[in-house]
C-alpha cells in the first residue's frame, strides 16, 4: 500500500474517511474461469479536508492496477462487440455534437473498441486513438497503426497536435492527474479543447457509494473539485453538464486576462454518506433474510454485484441460483467474489426461481424491458431503490 497526499492539492495526511474494506477484489464484475484467484487488497476512500476531492487515501501500486487495463478480461462495455453501453456513450456524443465544433483532428484517449471514433470518422473528423487494451487491436485493423496506438497516452505517442482531445471514464483512473493534464496541454493546438466524461460523485454519494468504490477509481469528482484540478493546470471550463450517472465538461487552455469560472466549495456531507451506506447495506441483507426461503436470480454482473457478494453472509449466498447479464462478453465467466457463472438472460427460462434482483442503479428500466420480454412477472422483480 502507498500512503499518499491529496492527488489534487498535495495536502499531507488530512483526510476524512468515507469507506474502508479490509479486503476487496482487484477485479470486480466478470472474471474468467481460468483466473485461479482474484487478489484482495484493502480499499480506503476518503475526502481531502483541504480541497474536498474524494479519492483513495491509500493506493495500491499503479503497476498492479495497470495490469487490469492491459488484460483481455477487463470489465468495460464494448458496444461494437457486446452491443452494451451505447446509451451512455450516445449521451456524451449528443453533448459533444451540441457544442458545434469545427471538424479537425480529434484524439480519444482510452478509446477501447473505438465506438466514438468510428462514429466521428463517418462525420469526416480526422480521428486518432490510443488504449493499452487488447480490444483496441480490432480498431487498429480499421484505422491503421498511424492513427491508433495500443498503448498508454503520452505527448510523444503522436507526431501531431490536436484540435480536440476526448477522454471518457479515464480521469478517475489516473494516479498523477496533474502530470496527465500537462501532457494533454502539450498535445493540444493553441485553441484546442478537451472533453471530459467522468462519474458524477454527487449522484454516487446520494446512494451512499455502495458498489461505486473500487481500486480502479482513484478519484471521484464533483464539478467543483474537477474545476480545481483543471484550474491548477490552466484549463478553463467553458461548458458542463452534471448528469446522472456521469457529467460532461468542455474546457480550453486559459488565455491571458481570461478569468476562471467561480464555483462554491463542494461539501459532500460525509456523515450523511456513511449513514446512507450503512442503511443500504442493512436493507440489502434484510431483503435476503426476509425472503430466506426464496431462490434468487441476480441481473447485472457489475461492481455492485461484487460489493454485494462481499457484504452478504455465506448462508445467504446459497439462495442465489443464477447470475445473468445482457453483456455478451461476460457470459461464461464468473462473478468476482463468488463461484457463480454468468449466463445469458434467456437462461432464466430454464430454472426455478422466486425473485430477480436487478443490480444496477441507473439502467433498471432497460433491464425491466429485458425481463418483460422473458415473461418475468413484476411481483418477482426487486430493484436497488435508494
Amino acid at each position: 500500500m502507498i500512503k499518499t497526499k491529496c492527488i489534487s492539492c498535495k495536502t499531507k495526511n488530512k483526510f476524512t474517511n468515507i469507506f474502508f474494506a479490509k479486503k476487496f477484489p482487484i477485479f470486480f464484475g466478470a472474471v474468467p474461469t481460468d483466473l485461479k484467484s482474484v487478489k484482495d487488497y484493502p480499499l480506503e476512500i476518503s475526502c481531502c479536508k483541504n480541497c474536498n476531492l474524494i479519492q483513495q487515501s491509500k493506493k495500491i501500486k499503479e503497476s498492479v492496477v495497470n495490469k487490469i487495463y492491459e488484460s483481455y478480461y477487463y470489465n468495460c462495455p464494448a458496444p461494437t462487440i457486446s452491443k452494451i453501453g451505447k446509451s451512455e456513450i450516445n449521451k456524451f456524443l449528443e453533448y459533444f455534437k451540441g457544442r458545434k465544433n469545427k471538424k479537425g483532428k480529434v484524439l480519444e484517449i482510452a478509446c477501447f473498441d473505438g465506438y466514438i471514433l468510428r462514429k466521428l470518422k463517418k462525420e469526416k473528423w480526422d480521428v486518432y486513438g490510443c488504449d493499452p487494451s487488447p480490444t483496441t487491436k480490432n480498431l487498429i485493423k480499421i484505422l491503421g497503426k498511424k492513427k491508433v496506438k495500443q498503448n498508454y497516452f503520452s505527448k510523444k505517442l503522436f507526431e501531431t497536435k490536436f484540435d480536440i482531445i476526448i477522454f471518457r471514464n479515464l480521469l478517475e483512473h489516473i494516479y498523477d492527474i496533474h502530470g496527465f493534464l500537462r501532457e494533454i496541454k502539450n498535445s493540444l493546438k493553441n485553441d484546442g479543447k478537451i472533453y471530459i466524461d467522468v462519474p458524477n460523485v454527487k449522484e454516487i454519494l446520494k446512494l451512499g457509494g455502495f458498489g461505486s468504490f473500487f481500486h480502479q477509481h482513484i478519484s471521484y469528482f464533483s464539478i467543483e473539485t474537477l474545476n480545481d484540478v483543471l484550474k491548477k493546470n490552466d484549463f478553463v471550463i467553458k461548458n458542463y453538464f452534471e448528469g446522472n450517472p456521469n457529467m460532461f465538461v468542455e474546457a480550453k487552455i486559459k488565455k491571458k486576462n481570461e478569468n476562471f469560472p467561480i464555483f462554491k466549495k463542494y461539501n459532500p456531507k460525509i456523515n450523511n454518506v456513511k449513514k446512507k451506506y450503512k442503511i443500504f447495506k442493512k436493507k440489502l441483507n434484510s431483503i435476503f433474510i426476509k425472503n430466506k426461503e426464496n431462490k434468487f436470480v441476480l441481473f447485472g454482473a457489475s461492481s455492485v454485484a461484487t460489493t454485494m457478494m462481499y457484504t452478504l453472509k455465506n448462508s445467504i449466498k446459497k439462495n442465489i441460483v443464477l447470475v445473468i447479464d445482457n453483456d455478451l462478453q461476460k457470459h461464461g465467466k464468473l462473478l468476482s467474489g463468488s463461484n457463480l457463472n454468468i449466463s445469458h438472460p434467456k437462461m432464466i427460462k430454464k430454472i426455478f426461481y422466486d425473485k430477480v434482483f436487478i443490480l444496477t442503479y441507473y439502467f433498471a428500466d432497460q433491464v425491466k424491458k429485458t425481463l418483460k420480454k422473458l415473461s418475468v412477472k413484476k411481483n418477482k422483480i426487486i430493484t436497488l431503490k435508494p
